[in-house]
């Protein structure tokens, strides 16, 4: 019998790419909305230290795999500052290769073979993957936005919920922006007692806020001991390309994430986890350039659509910018082929990111100004027209 390799399942957004560069080659110029990638780039501060760091003999070789004890150490007097919350920087705090690493190996930790995990509907679909991988089942939770897209568990049957190892939320959300309200955390703390799951928080866009702070839910004394929270320098720091994350919690599955890293990761560069101490250890707010980039970009975004009568949700929070694709368009698939064929405008169709979606798009305002800007040009004429 002829060897075949497994074929994982197709990942939309490769399609998305292939399109873009197809119509680049025959000389199209394409204004990209598409990707959660943050123009400016790193700090000056994590640059200089990154570059200083590397430069030293004794940084070249392995580091732990949870990080260097005092780079945590930093870590836990931010995170305190922060939300608030005190964290053992021993056993509470693990450095990860990316906030993806994490949440990619996390399911091997707090979910079971054939036990459910709740996602939900849209998200980030490294979520379902990490869960798959694990053995477990997922029930997919539609976001709706009569409930301004916060996750409703009246909807989760009770077997479900009875059979449920973990529930993975992310706040603010990608991609409809939707931040955590205290109301909604105290809902959590009931539900949690009854049916006493984990929680997996994906915190990628923490500073990526308007005015208000983004909420943590290990600030819950209730939910502390079964939430594991995943942040990221990624997002907030313009940093995709270093790599580095670090994941927050209950010492014992912070532990048993370590372990799962161990086996199938590695550790961090050192000098990257110097560059991302060195940030944390700022006078400045380092975040507060890449906060007032996205919301001036956003204000663009947002004056365009009002413009042109596309609809989308207020107050939100993170890098997109999630809106109802027009009525004449029978699908978001079908408006983002629209979008980059006529107007060079890439972006994020709704299905891509969830079942029940295919009626929102979405779209970054974490490029240049200039791309946005020419965006919103085209944008408005057209809906002049």
């Amino acid at each position: 019998m002829p060897f075949s390799l497994l074929q994982p399942p197709p990942y939309p957004f490769k399609e998305l790419i292939r399109k873009k560069y197809s119509l680049q080659k025959k000389g199209k110029k394409i204004l990209d909305l598409s990707t959660g990638i943050c123009s400016i780039g790193a700090p000056a501060i994590a640059v200089d230290t990154l570059r200083r760091e590397t430069l030293l003999p004794e940084r070249h070789h392995y580091s732990a795999y949870n990080g260097l004890l005092e780079v945590r150490n930093t870590i836990s007097s931010w995170f305190s500052e922060r939300f608030s919350v005190n964290l053992n920087a021993e056993s509470e705090i693990t450095l990860l290769s990316g906030s993806k690493e994490g949440l990619s190996k996390i399911g091997r930790v707090v979910v079971r073979p054939q036990k459910w995990a709740i996602i939900c509907d849209p998200s980030y679909p490294v979520y379902k993957e990490s869960v798959l991988q694990a053995g477990g089942m997922v029930y997919t939770l539609s976001l709706r936005k009569q409930n301004n897209f916060l996750p409703d568990f009246s909807e989760v049957p009770s077997n479900i919920l009875e059979n449920c190892d973990a529930i993975f939320l992310n706040f603010p959300h990608n991609p409809t922006g939707t931040t955590l309200t205290i109301d909604f955390i105290k809902s959590l703390e009931v539900l949690s007692e009854i049916y006493d799951f984990r929680i997996v928080h994906d915190m990628a866009y923490s500073e990526i806020y308007r005015t208000t702070p983004s909420l943590s839910l290990l600030s819950s004394e209730k939910l502390r001991d079964r939430t594991v929270e995943f942040h990221s320098f990624s997002k907030n720091y313009g940093m995709t390309g270093f790599r580095i994350g670090f994941a927050a919690g209950k010492s014992d599955i912070i532990q048993a994430l370590v372990d799962t890293k161990a086996r199938l990761g590695s550790s961090v560069f050192e000098p990257i986890q110097y560059a991302i101490q060195a940030i944390l250890l700022s006078e400045e707010d380092e975040a507060e350039t890449y906060r007032l980039h996205c919301n001036h970009n956003r204000k663009i975004w947002e004056n365009a659509c009002d413009s042109a009568r596309i609809e989308y949700e207020p107050h939100q929070a993170g890098y997109f910018l999630w809106a109802t694709i027009p009525e004449k368009y029978e699908s978001s698939e079908e408006y983002a082929d629209f979008l980059l064929e006529e107007l060079g405008i890439l972006a994020v169709p709704g299905s891509f990111l969830g079942k029940e979606s295919s009626h929102y798009i979405r779209f970054s305002i974490a490029g240049p100004t200039d791309t946005i800007e020419a965006a919103a040009q085209k944008i408005e004429k057209k809906g002049r027209q």
